[in-house]
């Protein structure tokens, strides 16, 4: 895989969805990284999700592009990923869902900025009235 994968949710919500992905693909998922946030995090706990967010960013940028996926565009997930995805070749697109996960799976290894705009696709084409 040409880019690292980063899915960073509230509760086990990245869990889930890895799962299900992987349930619908047949386990043939590449790597995911998945980091997992409580919901009522209390603040004094925010320094060890922000330290462990950081670390991995760090790590996987140090020798891929990293796509970073969140919940929830303001929340917390999301600002710890932007803030630390400043500082490396990483790209921060909030609203994950299911479509989104698997329009990356499943095009993982095209160049990583239309792999951006693949995931921005998949994401917009999986909400359909009726």
């Amino acid at each position: 895989m040409k880019v690292a994968l980063l899915i960073i949710t509230h509760n086990q919500i990245g869990q889930e969805l890895i799962s299900t992905a992987s349930t619908i693909l047949g386990n043939n998922t590449p790597p995911i990284h998945s980091i997992s946030i409580p919901a009522d995090l209390d603040p004094g706990n925010l320094g060890g999700y922000a330290d462990q967010i950081r670390d991995t960013i760090v790590d996987l940028s140090s020798q891929h592009e990293v796509l970073i996926l969140t919940d929830i565009y303001g929340a917390t997930p999301n600002n710890l990923a932007r803030y630390f995805a400043n500082d490396s070749k990483a790209v921060v697109l909030s609203g994950v869902n299911l479509p989104m996960l698997l329009r990356v799976l499943n095009y993982c290894d095209q160049d990583f900025d239309q792999l951006v705009i693949t995931a921005i696709e998949g994401a917009k084409e999986g909400i359909v009235l009726g």
